[in-house]
């Protein structure tokens, strides 16, 4: 345990002098406050996204049902994805991974075994995107479960 602490604490310094890649200053566009809204429900949700260090994003939601979520998002150049963290106040820890193309992010969440979800998020603008989160069905097809909007709050 200890000598994964020291690693812990000297790989963030082995970084420092580094430039952010490309891949890694694309996790900008995530920075600032948002507002979303949800098609399957009435009150609107919150987000805001902050540099944690200067490799991730780290972002606090209020989701319109209640629950509060902490997300961290980077790129692994090893993988070459971005990871995607979500740690729940109703206590779900879940992982995605994915990618950014065009202007559209898309991430990958394996739940349990066999269940699958995708969500697809494409910037209109740099202040406003659209969302859909997918669930994939027996035989590999999607179904859409919800979708909606987030504003950048100037």
């Amino acid at each position: 345990p200890g000598i994964l602490m020291v690693a812990a604490l000297l790989f963030p310094l082995s970084l420092g002098g580094q430039e952010r890649s490309p891949e890694v200053e694309r996790l900008a566009d995530w920075i600032g406050d948002w507002t979303y809204t949800i098609s399957s429900e009435e009150s609107p949700g919150s987000w805001s996204f902050e540099w944690f260090g200067n490799w991730m994003v780290r972002a606090e939601e209020h989701t319109p049902n209640g629950n509060d979520v902490l997300h961290m998002m980077r790129f692994d150049p090893q993988e070459d994805m971005y990871i995607w963290r979500r740690y729940w106040s109703s206590g779900l820890v879940d992982l995605g991974r994915g990618w950014f193309q065009g202007n559209t992010w898309t991430f990958l969440f394996l739940e349990d075994p066999g269940d699958i979800w995708r969500v697809t998020m494409s910037f209109e603008t740099p202040s406003e995107l659209t969302f859909k989160w997918e669930q994939m069905l027996e035989g590999g097809s999607w179904e859409v479960v919800s979708g909606g909007k987030t504003t950048r709050i100037e």
